[in-house]
């Protein structure tokens, strides 16, 4: 037999070992440095030599065949399950047995995270995790920044990383350590290590980790090479010259990456850190020289490229120390060839458009190659664009030969109409477009390199829709950043690349690649500004192209289609002449065309044309989005009425991507408050969607005439952004129905039955309808006047709110993606996820709304008909399943740590659910019940409240905002939100039940995972049982006792909930109170939370200028104080029931004492305190303060100044109250409270109508801004209110065991009779500041006192 001790270097070693490094700083502490180094020579094996674990040797092998194994001191046959997994992973993964076991004994800890994996496949997952997290502490270390740290670790750096081996061991495990090749081995018959989708899944993500961190290690060593450049970057030429001319592999890719980077001037520059950089390029140019060599010429191109790039710039350097000029090399020789080689193609289609291609730092350096190619070869580039042209040309001429002599005739059907050089419209039943796909095109390469490079993720400005991963984050900030470069304040290089789109003599393929140019790098306001001072008139020149250029275009295609029109509605189908100015500036040419047309004539615009036009819409759209005077300009100049001009041509039978870019440029221009107003007026008097009728007309016709044809839907998607954009700004004319109804009915009602070829534009049209729809149910108010007339915002919510193809279409949305998310193949969040969140937030608010809409309906008997939420949440969602909205949200709370806005919004339903009157619990437990999973709706709910992810202080809880998208905000939000509908069910169970202990069927304590068998006993779980969420409520509790400041844990936010919802599980009225009394016992908590100092800091407010919240943190902490001692009542109660003296006796003298430390806390106030008649005669007063009477003494917090109610001039009082009353709709902490938000939107709606004279404005603002303070003092004055309430209310209860049980053996009857007695005087003194429900329970208590003292003062005087 031998002995396995727990291991020190597997997974949780591991893990504190990577959150060591990974968060280290104190490198100026000397002891602490040493620290680290001692930690990293542990681990140094390790980590360069990722993926591998140390050999077993041969003692070791024999010893793993024994029969007998002892872990930590627990004999176990080699025979039980524990070992002989311990052994499959030893034999797998060829690691140590107690290594093997240590990975068993994680898998057993961690598999209660991961639903339906055992430990062994748990194991597993953590095993490449160990590995994952070293790689990850390599690559962090590699970034350190060498200026900053000691020598020491500079030092262990380039020893132990920084040389050819290093380089040679990553590409090794990059390129043989994939998802494959790990599966294949876990799917071996003997080892039986792969388990279902949900395993798959974790590791497919862990792999891909893994390798992502290894190619940054790759890349940052090659950022510092040190002395081993030149080795480095021999073994790197080796790898791609070998790369085969098909698509590049990952470790081809990274190769070439790497070698860039470390040929680049930026790392050769460094002359302490590279000091052999001439080797590097003299190397360098023998490689690229010998083209032979080379299994794919383009390539080597791309290299001699970055050859010629890196030797113009350090020869450019004014501090060149590399001896360049002893380099005999032609670098304009060099860039010949990289052209001729075709580099720019290769760079666009086998780099920037590889599927390996997406890290910022790749990005960095193609970006910087290029910016520097434009920086130092001006020249160069403009002869490459004239040989581009030259060709292009003869292209053009050779098509123009070989044009048959028959068609030189003019035919009526195909003619040719030129305006003013501006715009090419062709009338034909053909489209002969040019066919340049055999010229090489080096030139328009080069811009589109930038264009793609550009335009690698597109983000949706207007609406600030974010990547969601860390990765693409990172990138999009890069490439965000990146583009401020093109701007006068970085570089004028790059902005007279920019400037040379507005000439005109470029061939029409480079004008269109330049256009998609300045359109790809328009991502911040200075680019945005260049450009639209680029093409403005006044600057740019009358010989050069400007907006006034596509204002032309646009209107001159818009008259030539109206004449079309007219035409082909002629009453008698005959030839008519078409009138038409040339000239979009009446100051130039005023000659008219004569075009004769006949019906049927069709328009077809050339795809070089096409191209232009969606380019230049492209890049005004961009221009518009980040600089508010151009789209201004764009919206209200009347000589350009670019919008008015947009919106009429996008209602003729234009191309579907020209019409996609015209309505887009109207969304970019509707961002703005001010311009809103304008696109309304143009898309109504333009006629986009109107009803004829009773059918919609307009863009509804060319949805189902050529979208649905062609199942593509680039306008309606358009569309709907606009409308979305529109809808935000909250400002509705009342000729909005008919948009409206496109997007809710035509949309997103017939989502679900329609054809697509792109998924993803699938999910983005029914992303933005969705949004759409939500934007207008935010907007709307319900209301009984809204109600009576039957606004367009009732009608969509009464279709969420009923069995409507609108109602189906939000249903499935979720439904498909909560399958999506169990697809082994999807390691990010599926297409369907944003869609799925706008659903869940429109389910939400719909729910939120059904009372008042039922209730408004009632009122002005309106023959609206609303579904009730049981048949909407608890039906299925398609005949097939039985799945419900209810599953979903389970669901959803399932994955709240991977979807934690989702698992807000599911949160939010489940409790809005639970609020409604009814037998709605009791159908939703039949419902729970009937699946058969208690198991998983228990670890949902555990998953939910478990705080260990959680980052949502109290501070955040009081100062939230509606509707957030922060990530930690709707995960503690989530977790709060659980805790209270548990709380809630419960406080609704014993009304419905009047406190009939005996009924367990409640939807809490099934979720808690409670047996009714177990009900009024003293065991709430079996030994075996997994952990539920009691166990992390309690665990919640444990962290607060630990904590010395418990309200600056990260989760502080869910004290007061969790401490709420074991107060209402330990009263007398729920069955389970005496187990889960047990259950808080057996961790000693209440004697904890009764002595801590905690207690004491309800005496005493919080001074308000250390903090914002001071009034709110200090009403919740009485809150918890008022929880503790109803606490310490019933744990009083209980043990004195069953004749235990010991704890209660702590108890009473912790509470009942005299205290210095309650003295030094109500110090302040006592020598304040002047009317002391009645409190000086209590022991618990003044010369000797006790807790509990100090307390209750302090039961009332006097406000320092009464709240004043706002001066009133322009407001009706009678109807702000009848506001306020509809205000009153949110709740925290158990407490009521006036929805400030809700307030203002209601207030400035009526401001907005009736208000209009600006001079009035600021004084209607004044008094604005006095209603919504007035509002917020109510609510901290409720928020106050409810805290003394849960204090006098947790006293009371305290004062009515000590007087059922006195007199209790460990006092004397006359210090319990004067205890009683000075209870009296406290309770009077009291009483006069309090009212409601705590008189009512202040005088029951005053009333059992007095008996207990009248008791007690017999027994005294005849003991007497």
């Amino acid at each position: 037999m031998f002995k396995i001790y727990r291991s020190v270097e597997m997974w949780k070693d591991i893990r504190d070992f990577h959150e060591y490094v990974t968060t280290f700083t104190d490198f100026d502490d000397d002891d602490k440095l040493s620290q680290l180094l001692v930690r990293l020579e542990q681990y140094k094996w390790r980590m360069i030599n990722l993926l591998s674990n140390p050999k077993r040797t041969p003692e070791e092998k024999a010893k793993a065949q024994n029969e007998k194994l002892e872990v930590e001191g627990v004999e176990l046959s080699r025979f039980e399950q524990l070992s002989e997994e311990a052994k499959i992973l030893s034999d797998v993964f060829e690691l140590r047995v107690n290594e093997a076991c240590d990975l068993i004994l994680a898998g057993e800890a961690q598999k209660m995270h991961f639903e339906g994996l055992n430990r062994g496949l748990c194991a597993v997952v953590c095993y490449y995790d160990a590995h994952r997290l070293l790689a990850a502490v390599v690559r962090q270390m590699l970034k350190w920044d060498r200026e900053d740290v000691p020598s020491q670790i500079t030092e262990f750096l380039d020893g132990a990383f920084i040389h050819e081996n290093m380089i040679k061991m990553l590409f090794q495990r990059l390129n043989t350590f994939t998802v494959q090749s790990v599966f294949a081995l876990l799917q071996n018959p003997e080892v039986n290590g792969l388990g279902g989708s949900k395993h798959q899944k974790l590791l497919r993500n862990v792999i891909e980790e893994t390798r992502t961190e290894i190619i940054q290690c790759i890349s940052s060593i090659c950022e510092f090479p040190g002395s081993h450049a030149v080795h480095i970057s021999n073994y790197l030429f080796q790898l791609v010259k070998a790369a085969p001319p098909e698509k590049l592999s990952v470790g081809n890719l990274t190769a070439w990456v790497s070698l860039i980077k470390l040929t680049s001037s930026e790392v050769l520059s460094q002359e302490f850190t590279v000091p052999d950089a001439t080797q590097v390029l003299t190397s360098m140019i023998g490689h690229i020289r010998n083209e032979t060599d080379w299994a794919d010429q383009a390539l080597c191109g791309t290299l001699q490229l970055a050859c010629a790039v890196s030797l113009k710039s350090i020869a450019s350097s004014p501090s060149d120390h590399l001896g360049i000029e002893n380099i005999k090399v032609d670098v304009e020789r060099v860039i010949d060839r990289a052209i001729r080689n075709m580099a720019f193609h290769y760079l666009r289609q086998a780099i920037i458009k590889s599927e390996h291609f997406r890290f910022a730092h790749q990005f960095i350096i193609i970006d910087e190659l290029l910016k520097q190619l434009v920086s130092y070869f001006p020249a160069k580039l403009m002869e490459t664009e004239r040989n581009s042209t030259d060709e292009l040309n003869f292209l053009d001429d050779q098509k123009e030969a070989a044009t048959p002599a028959s068609t030189k005739k003019p035919d009526p059907r195909n003619q040719t109409v030129n305006l003013n050089d501006k715009v090419t419209a062709q009338l034909s039943t053909t489209d002969p477009t040019n066919n340049y796909d055999s010229a090489l095109s080096n030139y328009e390469n080069f811009l589109r390199c930038f264009v793609d490079l550009y335009e690698m993720q597109v983000t949706d400005y207007v609406h600030q829709r974010m990547p969601k991963t860390y990765r693409e984050r990172e990138l999009q900030e890069q490439i965000e950043e990146s583009s401020m470069s093109f701007s006068t304040e970085r570089s004028i290089e790059l902005c007279r690349l920019l400037e040379r789109a507005r000439l005109p003599n470029h061939h029409v393929v480079h004008s269109v690649a330049y256009l998609e140019l300045c359109a790809a790098v328009c991502k911040n306001q200075l680019t945005a500004g260049l450009l639209f001072d680029i093409f403005s008139r006044e600057l740019s020149g009358p010989d050069t192209y400007g907006w006034e250029s596509l204002t032309g275009a646009l209107k001159g295609y818009d008259r030539l289609y109206r004449e079309q029109k007219s035409v082909t509605n002629s009453r008698f189908g005959q030839n008519q002449t078409v009138s038409m100015s040339t000239s979009f500036q009446q100051s130039q040419n005023n000659q008219s065309l004569n075009i004769n047309l006949r019906p049927g004539d069709k328009i077809k615009i050339p795809a070089q044309e096409l191209s232009g036009l969606v380019a230049w819409l492209r890049m005004a759209t961009k221009v518009a989005q980040f600089n508010e005077r151009a789209a201004t300009r764009f919206s209200d100049d009347p000589s350009w009425t670019m919008c008015a001009a947009a919106a009429s041509l996008s209602t003729s039978s234009v191309p579907l991507a020209l019409k996609a870019a015209l309505i887009d440029l109207l969304t970019s221009v509707a961002r703005l408050k001010q311009t809103a107003p304008r696109i309304w007026h143009v898309i109504h008097q333009n006629q986009l969607c109107y009803v004829e009728g009773d059918r919609l007309r307009g863009l509804q016709e060319e949805l189902e005439m050529r979208e649905c044809i062609e199942k593509q839907y680039d306008v309606s998607l358009a569309f709907v952004k606009l409308m979305t954009t529109l809808l935000m700004h909250r400002s509705l004319p009342e000729y909005a129905t008919p948009f409206i109804k496109f997007v809710t009915q035509s949309i997103l009602g017939h989502f679900l039955f329609r054809s697509y070829n792109n998924v993803v534009q699938m999910w983005e049209l029914a992303e933005w309808s969705l949004r759409a729809t939500n934007a207008l149910l935010e907007h709307g108010i319900v209301e009984p006047r809204s109600v009576a007339s039957d606004d367009i915002h009732i009608a969509v919510l009464t279709q969420c709110l009923n069995d409507t193809p609108m109602f189906r279409s939000i249903t499935r949305v979720i439904m498909e993606d909560c399958q999506a998310h169990n697809d082994p193949h999807v390691t990010r969040q599926a297409p369907s996820s944003d869609a799925a969140l706008i659903a869940l937030r429109i389910m939400s608010r719909a729910i939120v709304l059904h009372p008042a809409l039922r209730s408004c309906a009632r009122v002005t008997s309106s023959d609206i008909l609303v579904a009730s939420i049981p048949s909407l949440i608890f039906c299925p969602i398609i005949s097939a399943s039985q799945c419900t909205l209810l599953d979903l949200v389970f669901h959803y709370l399932h994955m709240a740590d991977d979807y934690p806005v989702h698992s807000l919004y599911a949160a939010r339903i489940l409790r809005d659910v639970m609020a409604t009157r009814g037998a709605v619990e009791t159908k939703m437990l039949e419902i729970l019940r009937t699946r058969k999973s208690a198991p998983s709706h228990v670890r949902a709910i555990r998953i939910a409240i478990c705080s260990n992810s959680i980052q949502y202080t109290i501070d955040d809880s009081l100062s939230k905002e509606e509707d957030t998208d922060n990530p930690h905000f709707a995960r503690g939000e989530t977790a709060r939100l659980v805790l209270e509908t548990l709380s809630e069910a419960i406080d609704s169970h014993v009304t419905r039940c009047r406190n009939r202990v005996t009924d367990t069927n409640n939807i809490c304590y099934y979720l808690l995972a409670f047996r009714p068998s177990y009900a009024n006993t003293k065991e709430l779980y079996k030994t075996d049982d997994s952990f539920t969420g009691l166990h992390y409520v309690l665990h919640i509790i444990e962290q607060f006792v630990k904590s010395k400041q418990p309200f600056n844990l990260p989760f502080s936010a869910l004290l007061e909930p969790a401490f709420r919802l074991m107060q209402r599980l330990v009263s007398i009225s729920c069955p389970f109170s005496q187990p889960v009394l047990c259950f808080m016992r057996s961790s000693n908590i209440i004697e904890q939370l009764t002595t801590s100092p905690f207690i004491c800091s309800a005496l005493t407010l919080e001074n308000a200028r250390d903090n914002t919240y001071a009034q709110g943190i200090f009403a919740v902490r009485r809150m918890i104080v008022g929880y503790i001692l109803h606490f310490s009542a019933v744990e009083i109660s209980a043990m004195l029931t069953t004749g235990h003296y010991t704890r209660p006796e702590k108890l009473y003298r912790a509470l009942l004492e005299s205290s210095s430390l309650v003295a030094e806390y109500a110090q302040d106030d006592i020598e304040e305190d002047v009317n002391t008649t009645l409190a000086s005669r209590a022991s618990g007063s003044k010369d000797h303060p006790n807790l509990l009477f100090s307390l209750l003494r302090r039961a009332t917090v006097p406000r320092k100044n009464e709240l004043v109610y706002p001066n009133l001039v322009h407001f009706d009082v009678a109807k702000l109250h009848e506001l306020f009353d509809a205000c009153l709709t949110t709740n925290i902490y158990g407490v009521a409270q006036y929805d400030v938000l809700y307030l203002n939107r209601l207030m400035r709606r009526e401001i907005d109508a009736v208000y209009t004279d600006s001079s009035e404005m600021k004084y209607v603002q004044k008094e604005l801004e006095s209603v919504l303070e007035y509002c917020t003092e109510i609510n901290a004055s409720l928020l106050s209110e409810s805290a003394s309430e849960r204090i006098v209310s947790g006293c009371t209860a305290l004062l009515n065991v000590f007087s059922v049980f006195a007199p209790v053996n460990f006092f004397s009857n006359r210090m319990q009779l004067v205890i009683f007695r000075d209870a009296c005087y406290v309770l009077i003194e009291m009483c006069s500041g309090v009212g409601g429900a705590s008189l009512v329970s202040a005088c029951q208590t005053f009333h059992r006192l007095v008996l207990t003292v009248t008791k007690l003062a017999q027994v005294e005087k005849i003991i007497g």
